[in-house]
């Protein structure tokens, strides 16, 4: 077989046996295989180096990376004093027994009020520490007679409460029987007969002005 090679100025021919190109094929594909494993192997030592040289610049930069300390100021506790005022810090509260059995004569109920009195706190008895004229009684105020209990009503003055006490049932017994305003005082409920009115007519109240 032959193959011609060219230079400037001169063509040379030359006679070459199909085993000679097989070799030079195969020198030419053997080298290029040389080649890229060469650059492989290259390439695979770089990146391990950088990948290495990487990870541990990363762990440097963490060892030398420290978190600012935050410091929050405490509060300082807040106490809440709880000021209980004393009955003693109202003069009107702090009437006698006979101040006020005067204060309720003159309210023009005198029976009515003194029996609804002996039936809602027993003239202000506090051997039921928690009966409602009881607490009443520990923030200074005052309310014997039972009215607005459900309302956590408290009034300024004994003289305060008689009065409202006694307009109430200076209204109602004007449409109702003493026993119908008795229980309408007590349920809620215009009744003719009820516990509440059989109690009131049970208490000695003759010498009740």
């Amino acid at each position: 077989m032959r193959t011609t090679f060219y230079r400037p100025g001169k063509e040379v021919q030359l006679e070459m046996t199909l085993g000679q190109k097989f070799g030079i094929i195969f020198a030419v594909f053997a080298s290029l295989i040389l080649l890229i494993g060469s650059t492989g192997v290259f390439a695979i030592r770089w990146f391990s180096g950088w990948s290495e040289r990487y990870y541990i610049a990363k762990q440097e930069f963490k060892m030398e990376v420290t978190m600012p300390k935050v410091w929050v100021a405490q509060k300082e506790p807040q106490i809440i004093y709880l000021a209980v005022v004393s009955s003693t810090s109202n003069p009107s509260v702090n009437l006698t027994e006979e101040q006020k059995k005067e204060v309720i004569a003159k309210s023009g109920y005198g029976k009515i009020l003194s029996g609804v009195r002996m039936l809602e706190s027993t003239n202000n008895s506090q051997a039921n520490p928690t009966a409602h004229h009881v607490d009443c009684d520990k923030v200074g105020s005052t309310n014997e007679f039972g009215y607005g209990a459900l309302n956590d009503t408290c009034f300024g003055s004994f003289e305060e409460s008689v009065q409202t006490v006694a307009n109430w049932f200076d209204r109602e017994l004007q449409t109702k029987t003493l026993n119908q305003s008795l229980c309408y005082y007590n349920t809620g409920t215009a009744l003719d007969v009820c516990t509440y009115a059989k109690n009131f007519a049970s208490l000695d109240l003759i010498a009740v002005k």
